[in-house]
């Protein structure tokens, strides 16, 4: 998609996220779930906990692709990242993440840009060749001030999702995790059945007026009045 007036970083559709996403699982290519092997140490975790909470609060990730447990984003832990094409980052606070967020997406609280506060993943892909730094929130009206100032912190190769997670959560429920994703598959369930029932309701109206019903109708008529007749001859 590309730039509008006044934005520095480009956009993505989430179709395109999708694909992004398949395309990885396809190839085998390491997400960001599945780096290393196995889950990763978190030995000295009390001594780590002041430096990973000024970054991200530790979590546990889990997706399709693999369990992850713990994941903490200030160690070098999870190894090399030469492999990963891109990293999706939610930005909006750890609870919304919880509630429903992107597979693959890692939770980045916005106000870690202002603070320079960086993952060594973020580092590791700043400004190389065909790598994706791919952002969302809530909606473009949240979203887009922070993706302009992921920009202006030297970061080029920054994409934002269309729309935010709240189209994203309408269109593709099903490529969602959290505790509510159920919630949205329900919700386009219904709206799927409730436009499928609009729809033949259209369809039986312009077949009610399509030329051939018509011609079919008076075909009816002529018969049951020739019918009509010879009962009373």
């Amino acid at each position: 998609i590309s730039k509008r007036k006044s934005e520095m970083f480009k956009r993505v559709k989430g179709s395109t996220i999708i694909k992004l996403i398949k395309t990885a699982q396809a190839n085998q290519t390491e997400s960001i779930y599945n780096l290393g092997s196995g889950e990763p140490n978190i030995n000295n975790q009390e001594d780590q906990k002041e430096d990973n909470q000024s970054v991200a609060s530790q979590q546990t990730a889990k997706s399709n692709i693999t369990n992850v447990t713990a994941v903490t984003y200030a160690t070098d832990m999870l190894g090399n990242l030469s492999d990963i094409d891109f990293i999706i980052l939610d930005l909006r606070e750890e609870c919304d993440y919880e509630r429903i967020h992107v597979k693959e997406a890692i939770n980045f609280p916005a106000v870690n840009i202002s603070r320079d506060k960086f993952t060594h993943q973020l580092i590791m892909m700043k400004n190389k060749p065909g790598k994706m730094i791919i952002l969302y929130h809530n909606d473009e009206r949240n979203g887009i001030p922070y993706a302009n100032n992921f920009f202006q912190k030297g970061f080029d190769h920054v994409y934002f999702l269309s729309g935010g997670i709240e189209d994203f959560a309408k269109n593709y429920p099903d490529h969602l995790e959290g505790v509510e994703k159920e919630k949205y598959v329900n919700m386009k369930k219904a709206r799927d059945r409730q436009a499928k029932i609009v729809e033949d309701k259209k369809n039986l109206k312009k077949s009610q007026y399509h030329p051939c019903a018509q011609v079919g109708t008076l075909v009816m008529l002529k018969i049951c009045l020739i019918c009509f007749m010879v009962v009373l001859l």
